[in-house]
Parts: structure tokens; C-alpha cells; sequence
């Protein structure tokens, strides 16, 4: 009988240490979100630009705008959007 509360009261700890590392977790995660997230956007817009500025390149017949929904459509992928594109 003691044994089984002792075992019972390690899980309830186990749990609660579990639970309260994953609360402390989240908020750290939190804490850096910000700052990540503007410095992957960045990124991301700047990859973006140069995605555009080659796909303008290769295919100056075509404007920006139609470029810019395949950019969004395809993922950034250049060789689908350019088969794509041509295939039309």
C-alpha cells in the first residue's frame, strides 16, 4: 500500500515537472519569437525579390503580377513556374 502511493505521487511529480517544462518552454519560445521572426522575413522577402528579379530575366514576356501568384503558388519553386509558364 505504501509502495503504490509512493509510485503514485513519483508519476504526479513526473507530470507536473513535465507540464510545468513544457509551460517554461512555450514562454521562452515566445520570448524570441519576435525577433526570429523578423530576421526569417527579412530573409524570406529578400529571397523573394531575388526570385522575381530571375524569373523577370528568364521570362520578360511575362509581368509582374503573374510572376509574383506563381512565386506564391509554386513556393518559390523557379523551375516549376518556368515550365509552367512556358507549357502555356
Amino acid at each position: 500500500m505504501e509502495n503504490e502511493k509512493k509510485v503514485r505521487t513519483d508519476q504526479i511529480r513526473d507530470s507536473d515537472r513535465r507540464v510545468t517544462m513544457d509551460r517554461l518552454t512555450h514562454q521562452y519560445d515566445d520570448m524570441n519569437i519576435s525577433s526570429d521572426t523578423n530576421q526569417t522575413r527579412s530573409h524570406s522577402e529578400t529571397l523573394k525579390s531575388e526570385k522575381l528579379s530571375t524569373l523577370r530575366e528568364m521570362l520578360p514576356h511575362i509581368d509582374d503580377q503573374t510572376l509574383q501568384y506563381h512565386l506564391e503558388i509554386y513556393n518559390g519553386n523557379i523551375d516549376a513556374i518556368v515550365s509552367e509558364l512556358v507549357a502555356n
